[in-house]
């Protein structure tokens, strides 16, 4: 029986700041800071929502990743996670060690935390990325129109027919 070798999750995770993962950009989606929604998506499961459910149901859907959520139908799967973790919260996170994992390994599917960003290789524009975009848009701040969420997920996956040959 063989041991050893590559595993799913190994390693240290990638070092977006590094000159391979500059060099080896493709593939990486640079997410949006946060999504401006006019509403947020309608809550899936049975009971309805609770004040804080409801709360942290918000926030999430503001998220850059919130995007990919959308354009991939997870809605049931964040509203799960939403409220287990509201019932970890609320049992003042004396509970099994089991759903503990089970909050962790939900975190990364869904890219919440940083080991999930950069298994789906999501990331958030770079602190230097994020100053040039400041500097250069300052003086037309006013001049630029909000894009619509559907325009944003159009921008993050651009169909494959669009080579630029155009």
């Amino acid at each position: 029986m063989a041991s050893g070798g590559a595993r799913a999750r190994s390693g240290p995770p990638a070092d977006l700041n590094s000159y391979r993962q500059r060099r080896n950009e493709d593939g990486w989606i640079k997410l949006p800071e946060r999504v401006d929604r006019r509403r947020t998506p309608n809550w899936p499961l049975k009971p309805g929502l609770t004040d804080r459910e409801r709360e942290l149901w918000r926030q999430f859907w503001k998220m850059g990743q919130s995007i990919v959520w959308e354009s991939q139908h997870q809605q049931v799967t964040l509203a799960i996670y939403v409220r287990l973790l509201v019932s970890i919260e609320n049992e003042n996170f004396d509970v099994p060690a089991s759903r503990l994992t089970q909050m962790r390994i939900m975190a990364e599917d869904l890219g919440v935390n940083l080991s999930g960003m950069a298994r789906h290789k999501w990331r958030y524009a770079s602190t230097e990325e994020l100053q040039k975009k400041s500097e250069a848009s300052a003086p037309a701040a006013e001049a630029k129109p909000r894009k619509s969420t559907a325009q944003q997920i159009a921008d993050l996956f651009p169909s494959a027919g669009d080579d630029g040959a155009g």
